[in-house]
């Protein structure tokens, strides 16, 4: 069994406390197992950080959320029509065919270094690999792409893909229940 809703999103900073609250509402009343504080606390992440991502880099007014709940996963995506995502190495998207396979570093410091692993020329999935604790390189500024990071550590999957027909961005982000 598999249950849709989605959510609208005007891309305004003011209400990005009550749509989660609400995402978070519905997810709580589907999943009884997530009742609890602590169980929801990774949803939250996610949702803070794609509410987030959406009024701080999409460029677009609003954003549709989408959040799918079958017996084993909740996926959470966020479409908009605004910038694609960019890739320093490789540009925006759609990429060029040659990249397909590629792993590119999206960013590194002393605690991760989080890449792209470009599926076509359309999609990539974001990997993060830890560094150990006795890394060390003086710590550089966590700010630049760090809410992957927060996507990344709070879910399963996370991907990215523009629909060549439409434009649209997708965020989606997979979270074993």
């Amino acid at each position: 069994m598999s249950i849709k809703k989605t959510f609208n999103f005007n891309n305004k900073t003011a209400e990005i406390f009550s749509l989660m609250n609400e995402i978070i509402s519905y997810i709580k009343d589907n999943i009884p197992a997530l009742s609890t504080k602590d169980r929801l606390i990774p949803y939250q992440h996610v949702l803070v950080e794609l509410l987030t991502n959406a009024v701080k880099h999409a460029g677009a007014d609003s954003s549709l959320f989408s959040i799918e709940i079958t017996e084993k996963e909740v996926t959470i995506v966020k479409t908009d029509n605004g910038n694609s995502f960019y890739l320093n190495k490789c540009g925006s998207f759609p990429l060029h065919v040659s990249f397909e396979g590629q792993q590119v570093e999206i960013r590194k410091d002393a605690l991760y270094c989080l890449y792209g692993i470009i599926d076509s020329a359309h999609s990539l999935v974001f990997k993060v690999v830890e560094y150990p604790l006795y890394f060390k390189e003086e710590v550089a500024s966590l700010y630049e792409h760090y809410g992957l990071l927060i996507l990344i550590k709070s879910s399963n999957h996370v991907s990215y893909r523009i629909d060549p027909i439409t434009g649209l961005n997708h965020f989606i982000v997979t979270m074993i229940i």
